[in-house]
């Protein structure tokens, strides 16, 4: 539905109380839990240093679409 969204779950989380969303113009890091804090970097150099992050984190749990649509319908959704 979103062709610029990808999802690639992770065996284990890196941070457990630090969401991290990964964008092409900025990242934004938000604690996950009270009291709740976010920052938001721009700066290019920040940027990339994120999205290579992102890519070493996804390079070992990527699988096709079909293959991840099953694992997530298994492990989530109840019989």
């Amino acid at each position: 539905r979103y062709p610029n969204y990808r999802l690639f779950p992770l065996p284990e989380t890196p941070f457990p109380n630090v969401k991290i969303i990964v964008g092409e113009e900025y990242v934004r890091t938000t604690r996950a839990t009270a009291p709740y804090l976010s920052f938001d970097f721009t700066h290019p150099l920040m940027c990339h240093a994120f999205q290579s992050f992102a890519d070493r984190l996804e390079k070992p749990t990527h699988t096709d679409r079909n293959s991840l649509r099953r694992r997530l319908e298994n492990r989530y959704l109840i019989p």
